[in-house]
């Protein structure tokens, strides 16, 4: 792994010194040769620093630690619509308590704190490279087609969320049309992954199930790992889109797994945003071929979510209401391994996958002072209600209810100091089941304090 980032390195440090050693100025577009365009590329990364401390409630052990990594990206300049990109990264451990010292109480070790590094090997804290984009673009005006390990931003379930130092990674081919002012569309199929908070690639059927498999419907411990012989998911969307109206329908197909329906529509206005999330999931008929315990999906059931949100904003302050509702016969899952959801409802530290029959509200408060808008303040309130940690069929992580608190504050710095951003990320979550808490049941999960420091320079 270092070797292939290296050969990386090497390589934006060539076509960078090629570029800054030619003197030729004022250069027409598709005019160069393939020399000339590599050398003539665009540079661009980030330096960034991650310092995340977890407190347990009352004796449990805590844990903290402070990673450190860069990214650089190359893109290439156009060719006859063609362009080249790559992006590789690397991460360390600059100073950090001992993330797999167990608490003896729960036997268990840091959770949050080693997504900074490899959750598959949790020794590793110095070989922490990859390469996470390599990819062929092609544009025609406004629309294009991408092949390759490509960057994927632009659906509500398959996403990098670059939350830690390392997002989530795809495999596969993207396009993208603009079919006119108001209308696009999109396909994705995507056959590979590097997971976040891993460093290397798997094929679909041997990614999804690498993080924990919860438990099946029975209550016993599911094994769905490279059991489901999927081999590549899809989605594809079609939006439309004017100033105060989006409306939006994506179908996600993982193979041989299950079938997806999601529909969004927004009406806004410069003080007003109402948003309805629609959603429809169905197992493969695949499913029924395995045993329980080597399901992913339970092939008996549906699930249907609604999410919703009412926004009122002035030039400083916006206020919003959210919920979310899961209902069904069925739990909603999408693979940890290929992204999160994103509701209405959907915050930091915080996840619906695996639930059923359950509903979640939000109130939250974002803040831009008028004279100091490098400056944003975000405070989001959540209350997650459960249909409780041993009702399997509907609670696949045996999650309880909750209180969740998030607050943010982020500064993007302006003048000599521009592309340097702070920002401060505090998290408090707090136990509101009515069932006793054991200390296993608590540790890591709820009660607990965490505060994340995250510096990053943007070139």
């Amino acid at each position: 792994m270092r070797g292939t980032f290296l050969l990386f390195l090497f390589f934006i440090i060539g076509i960078t010194a090629g570029a800054n050693n030619d003197s030729t100025l004022n250069v027409p577009k598709d005019t160069f040769n393939l020399a000339e365009h590599f050398s003539r590329g665009h540079v661009s990364g980030h330096f960034r620093n991650f310092f995340m401390n977890t407190i347990n409630e009352g004796s449990l052990r805590d844990y903290w630690t402070n990673a450190f990594g860069m990214s650089l990206h190359y893109e290439s300049l156009s060719f006859k619509g063609f362009m080249f990109e790559m992006k590789g990264i690397f991460t360390f451990q600059t100073f950090s308590s001992d993330l797999n010292k167990k608490e003896s109480r729960t036997d268990e070790a840091s959770k949050w704190e080693i997504e900074l590094y490899d959750v598959l090997d949790r020794n590793n804290k110095t070989d922490l490279d990859r390469l996470e984009e390599l990819f062929i673009h092609y544009q025609w005006k406004n629309s294009f087609i991408r092949y390759g390990r490509i960057p994927i931003n632009s659906t509500p379930l398959l996403n990098q969320r670059d939350s830690r130092m390392k997002p989530f990674a795809f495999e596969g081919f993207h396009g993208n049309l603009k079919i006119n002012k108001f209308i696009s569309g999109q396909s994705i199929i995507i056959h590979g992954t590097s997971p976040r908070s891993t460093v290397e690639w798997f094929g679909m059927n041997e990614a999804i199930g690498l993080n924990t498999n919860g438990v099946s419907k029975t209550g016993e411990t599911a094994d769905y790992h490279e059991f489901l012989n999927t081999h590549f998911l899809s989605a594809q969307e079609l939006k439309f889109e004017t100033e105060n109206l989006m409306f939006s329908y994506w179908n996600f197909y993982l193979d041989r797994v299950f079938n997806l329906n999601w529909g969004q529509i927004e009406l806004k206005n410069k003080s007003w945003k109402l948003g309805v999330i629609g959603l429809h999931q169905l197992a493969h008929q695949k499913q029924s071929n395995l045993n329980v315990n080597n399901q992913y999906i339970d092939p008996d059931g549906s699930t249907g979510v609604v999410s919703s949100l009412l926004e009122r904003k002035n030039k400083e302050l916006a206020v919003a209401i959210s919920n979310t509702y899961i209902l069904g016969k069925g739990r909603f899952l999408f693979p940890k391994e290929l992204g999160r959801e994103e509701l209405y409802t959907s915050v930091s530290r915080s996840r619906v996958d695996g639930l059923g029959k359950s509903s979640i509200s939000n109130i939250s408060f974002k803040y831009n002072p008028h004279a100091k808008k490098e400056l944003e303040f975000d405070l989001i309130c959540s209350y997650v209600n459960t249909p409780g940690a041993l009702n399997y069929q509907y609670n696949k992580y045996g999650i309880r209810d909750y209180f969740h608190t998030v607050f943010e504050i982020d500064y993007n710095f302006l003048g000599k100091l521009k592309g340097l951003e702070l920002d401060l990320l505090y998290i408090y979550k707090r136990d509101t089941d009515k069932n006793s808490l054991t200390e296993t049941a608590a540790f890591n999960r709820t009660n607990f304090h965490q505060i994340n420091l995250i510096m990053n320079v943007n070139f």
